[in-house]
């Protein structure tokens, strides 16, 4: 996925999975391609901080359950 050089030109490329197949969107190497290169990075972005932010609240909640765990398996005896 992205810029490629062909016959001397930058042209852009995006990849989706179809199927089982893997197909290509051709958008050239002009003001659609930038744009295309432009949404792509920004959802990339978008889905890094995503990542991110689901780390940061397992980990808040991994250690505010942490003191409970104890208190758990007791009730879950009596």
């Amino acid at each position: 996925m992205g810029w490629e050089t062909r016959n001397g030109k930058q042209v852009y490329y995006r990849s989706r999975r179809s199927g089982k197949r893997v197909e290509r969107d051709y958008f050239g190497g002009g003001d659609m391609a930038r744009l295309a290169a432009a949404l792509d990075d920004m959802k990339r972005r978008e889905d890094r901080q995503d990542r991110e932010t689901i780390i940061t609240l397992r980990q808040q909640w991994t250690a505010v359950c942490k003191p409970l765990n104890p208190l758990a398996g007791a009730a879950g005896v009596l």
